[in-house]
Formats: C-alpha cells, sequence, structure tokens
C-alpha cells in the first residue's frame, strides 16, 4: 500500500504545481519517497530504459535521444528540465506510472542521471543502458577527484548487466569502456600533434603522463601511453566532421545543429544510442536538422546568445565558441555577460572561474564585461587581474544587468542556479523590445 500511496501522491503533488504555475521537478518525487524509499524498485520497467550521465552535455545529449526515439514512434518518459538527481527522476517515472498495476506507461525511459546518482542508486533503476559523455573536474567539493567519481561510478557498474555507451576519446572512461564513440581529427581539434605539455592528463592504466596523436579539448582526443603501451579503444562509430561542418558516421552523412566539438560529442552519443537500436538513418538524420536548443544552451534573445557554463573545461568550451563565432560575424560584439552563483547545486568553490580564457576573448573582440549574481564580484577580479584591459562592471540586480547586455548585444554565460533568474530577465526584456 506505501508504493500506492507514494505514486498517487507523487501525482496529486504534480498537478497541483502545475495549477500553480511552478515547476517543481524534484518535490513530487521527493514527497514519493518519503512514503516509500523503495518504490523505484517496485515498478515494472520498459526493456528499454537510458541513462545519460557525465560532467558535460548531458542535458543535450538526453533531449536529442528523447526525440530521435519520439520520431521514430516510441512513447518516451524523459525529465525534460533536467531534474536529474533522485527526486527529479522519481517525479519523471511515477508521473506516467500506474498506481494499480505499478506499471511504466511507456515504451522508452531516457533520463539525465547525476553522476553520483548514478553510482548510488543505479540497482534501484533497472537500467538497459548507460551513456556517458565525458568526466572532467566539477564542484571538487561535492564530487571529489576524477579518480574517486571514476572509482564510484566504476564499482556501481560492476554488477550491471546491461550496455555501457561511452566516450572513447575520454582516458578517465576507459575503464568503463563497452560501446564506445570518437572523433577524427577535423577543423575544431585544438592541438593537432602530440605535444600535450600541460593537459594534465594521466594515463588509466599506470599514471603516466599520456601524449596524443591528436588532442580534441580538455583531456579528450586519441590518447595514448609511451610508458605502458595503453592507448584509446577504437570506437565503434567514429565520426569525421568536414570543413563545411557536416559529419560522417560509420558512412552515414549527417548535419550538426550546431558548430562546437561538444555539440557533435553530443550528437554521436545520441547517433550510437539510435544506431544500437537499429532505428534508421533518415530518422535520426531528420530529428537532427530539427534540434532545438534545451533552454539556457545556445539560445538567442535577440542579439544576446545564452550559454550554460558549470565547470572549466565546459566553460572554456562555451568561450570558444562563442569567440569563434565574434570572429566570424559581420556583426562584431564587444559585451559579455557573466552570471556567477554559489548555490549548492553550482558548487560553493567558485575558484575555477580563474581558468576562463580571457585570451580568446580578447582576441575575439569582447572587451566589455558585465558581471552579476550572488558572486558577481569574484567575477569581475577573474577578468581585472587577466592580463587584459576588460572594462569590466559588476551589476548586483539580474535584471539591470540583462537589460545592459540586451542594450549593447553580445554573449551571456551563466552558472546553474543563476540560470533561470538570468534567461528569465532576458525573456522579458525581448518581449518588451518586440
Amino acid at each position: 500500500m506505501k508504493d500506492f500511496f507514494a505514486i498517487v501522491v507523487s501525482k496529486l503533488v504534480a498537478v497541483a504545481l502545475k495549477i500553480c504555475r511552478r515547476t517543481g521537478g524534484s518535490l513530487p518525487g521527493a514527497m514519493a519517497l518519503k512514503i516509500s524509499k523503495d518504490v523505484l524498485k517496485h515498478l515494472n520497467y520498459p526493456v528499454k530504459y537510458i541513462a545519460v550521465t557525465g560532467t558535460n552535455g548531458k542535458t543535450g545529449t538526453t533531449g536529442i535521444i528523447r526525440d530521435i526515439f519520439q520520431n521514430a514512434g516510441f512513447d518516451v518518459i524523459s525529465n525534460i528540465h533536467g531534474d536529474n538527481l533522485i527526486f527529479g527522476i522519481t517525479t519523471a517515472i511515477l508521473k506516467k506510472t500506474s498506481p494499480l498495476t505499478k506499471k511504466v506507461k511507456a515504451d522508452v525511459i531516457v533520463l539525465e542521471v547525476d553522476e553520483l546518482t548514478l553510482a548510488s542508486k543505479i540497482d534501484d533503476l533497472f537500467i538497459s543502458d548507460v551513456v556517458i559523455t565525458n568526466l572532467f573536474p566539477d564542484q571538487l567539493d561535492r564530487y571529489g577527484t576524477m579518480d574517486t567519481l571514476v572509482k564510484q561510478i566504476g564499482s556501481a557498474l560492476q554488477g550491471f548487466t546491461g550496455r555501457v555507451i561511452t566516450n572513447s576519446d575520454d582516458p578517465m572512461l576507459y575503464i568503463l569502456h563497452n560501446v564506445g564513440f570518437g572523433i577524427c581529427e577535423n577543423v575544431f581539434t585544438e592541438h593537432r600533434s602530440s605535444d600535450t605539455q600541460g593537459l594534465n592528463a594521466f594515463c588509466p592504466g599506470c599514471n603516466g603522463v599520456l601524449a596524443y596523436n591528436y588532442h580534441q579539448y580538455g583531456h579528450v582526443g586519441d590518447f595514448y601511453c609511451k610508458n605502458c603501451g595503453l592507448k584509446r579503444w577504437q570506437p565503434k562509430y567514429l565520426a569525421n566532421i568536414e570543413e563545411d561542418g557536416s559529419y560522417e558516421v560509420n558512412g552515414m552523412k549527417f548535419d550538426s545543429s550546431g558548430r562546437g566539438l561538444y555539440h557533435y560529442y553530443n550528437e554521436l552519443a545520441a547517433i550510437s544510442v539510435a544506431l544500437e537500436y537499429g532505428i534508421s538513418h533518415d530518422i535520426i538524420k531528420n530529428t537532427l536538422k530539427s534540434i532545438k536548443p534545451s533552454k539556457g544552451r545556445m539560445e538567442r534573445f535577440g542579439d544576446v546568445l545564452l550559454n550554460l557554463v558549470k565547470n572549466p573545461v565546459g566553460l572554456n568550451q562555451v568561450i570558444s565558441y562563442i569567440s569563434n563565432e565574434n570572429i566570424m560575424n559581420d556583426k562584431k560584439y564587444k559585451s559579455l555577460l557573466f552570471a556567477l552563483s554559489d548555490a549548492p547545486a553550482d558548487g560553493m568553490d567558485v575558484s575555477w572561474t580563474w581558468e576562463l580564457n580571457t585570451k580568446k576573448l580578447w582576441e575575439a573582440g569582447i572587451t566589455d564585461v558585465i558581471c552579476t549574481g550572488p558572486r558577481c564580484y569574484d567575477a569581475a577580479l577573474v577578468f581585472k587581474y587577466s592580463e587584459y584591459d576588460f572594462t569590466v562592471k559588476p551589476v548586483e540586480s539580474t535584471e539591470s544587468a540583462a537589460r545592459k547586455i540586451m542594450n549593447e548585444g553580445g554573449y551571456a554565460i551563466s552558472t546553474y542556479t543563476a540560470l533561470t533568474g538570468v534567461r528569465n530577465a532576458l525573456e522579458k526584456i525581448n518581449a518588451e523590445v518586440k
């Protein structure tokens, strides 16, 4: 009976939140788990249950996989708002679960799952496929070191009998490899030689310093160890990116929805899942053509492009993208808004922002920086103490900062908990202009 009441209460809370025009993606699940902490263990799940995890790209990859399966005619459950902790996952699943039969009414479940949640709750979720996009240093006060996180995920997957689909180009995922995807050397590749000094990438076999035939970004690339001979697993799904932005995977042509390496990796992860399930090339290709950005990810408001950032590697990938775009655009922008927050969901240590590549911004013509959010003064210091003469203005009011960037045009980047406020302000101001 506990499970019955847990499912019913979850549904009622979700309805109440909808009436109040609140998302509250975690609250229904939290209430359900308070009534029956093991409710997820007692459900009847569909055979196809895909969990997407990793430091960067979880939300984008989850959305693409969901859209591909929907376009293939499947009824799909997904946590579309990115509520990737156990409460949000529970909300998404119970929303389409019968209280009487405990049957989850869907053909496919595609969920974004936080890395630590996957490591601690995998036995509760009855997953068929785990997709791991990448692993980078992120929220060290929560996740700890990369080695610790890899060991936790590896330990959780020891008894896992399903499929693990990983980024073969990421050495941190070497020991988790099952089905791999990767990208050839291309126009976006950062280093086209074996010179990797300063990458701090270490061999998962002997802890020696890794070398690379080519290096994409962060520690991702075609790696090998001169000391013990370990090298990247050969990817089952290998993408070759053309200069026009199109790419080929195992002889099949696709057009990308974005023009940054991280977009290609997200799409390739989704393509790998789809091909493993036998979904046709045409359905995948047509889905990729119609992808719309998730909220706060490559989202435009008038002359402002908004992006989420939450760790050093993701931050500098976004910086690379907007710098390249500004260089290539006929209309050059000179302004950047940076919203920095330090809530528990962000990680309270913001020292990672000092790894921001100010050189790329300056060389692309970005000279004026508006800083907002609870840690706006910390963000301002990053630019003030750089070797470039940025004009830096901390603005405590998010709406005032948003109005300034909307007036000037340019780019906005925001950490996780600040994102909603920034996005709402940009959306409101953009509607006023229209």
